[in-house]
């Protein structure tokens, strides 16, 4: 059973890795580095995904243009405790990748954090795909998604451009994404 679940494991991260080596076109990710001082954001990073689902999420250096991207956070299954800063009054991208039972997903969002202020990246991952959100968390009592945040993929597009990403205003209950926040993102609405 132990080796069923490793053998399982290194599947689904052999393919989470082959997939972040195809989407960042075959270029080795550095790691990112959070910056530090007072003009700073706080990012805590949430993933509720199946133990068997693993994902990665990186912020590009180029936020405009979707290069270079660091890699943040590397994981299996649901987590909570990961934590990073980021620079304030630019643009941030962040990346999401999934992977799980042979399949991939991913998911880029632009957002302008606000110094001071604490975001929370929220990805879940499970056998229908994956979805991602970025809440301003600054007001634990009364988490908003964040007011600035684009999708910036659609219908596949790695990296729309910035004049025609989607500003992800949704309605989300329970705090917790759902396919249907995103109904303003379907063709023809």
């Amino acid at each position: 059973m132990i080796m069923q679940k490793n053998a399982a494991f290194l599947r689904t991260c052999s393919l989470l890795f082959a997939f972040i080596s195809v989407s960042a076109c075959v270029t080795t990710t550095s790691t990112y580095v959070a910056p530090s001082g007072p003009t700073t954001a706080k990012l805590q990073i949430k993933t509720d995904a199946l133990q068997s689902h693993a994902y990665s999420i990186s912020i590009f250096d180029d936020a405009v243009n979707c290069t270079n991207p660091k890699l943040v956070a590397v994981g299996q299954g649901s987590n909570s405790n990961l934590t990073t800063s980021l620079k304030t009054g630019a643009l941030v991208t962040t990346r999401f990748v999934g992977a799980g039972n042979n399949k991939t997903c991913q998911i880029l969002e632009t957002f302008v954090p606000i110094s001071g202020h604490t975001y929370q990246l929220y990805g879940k991952l499970d056998e229908q795909g994956c979805s991602v959100v970025v809440y301003d968390i600054s007001n634990p009592n009364n988490p908003q998604v964040e007011q600035s945040l684009l999708r910036r993929q659609v219908k596949n597009q790695t990296c729309e451009p910035l004049s025609a990403a989607k500003r992800i205003v949704a309605v989300v209950k329970d705090n917790k994404p759902s396919m249907d926040d995103f109904v303003d993102l379907l063709p023809g609405k």
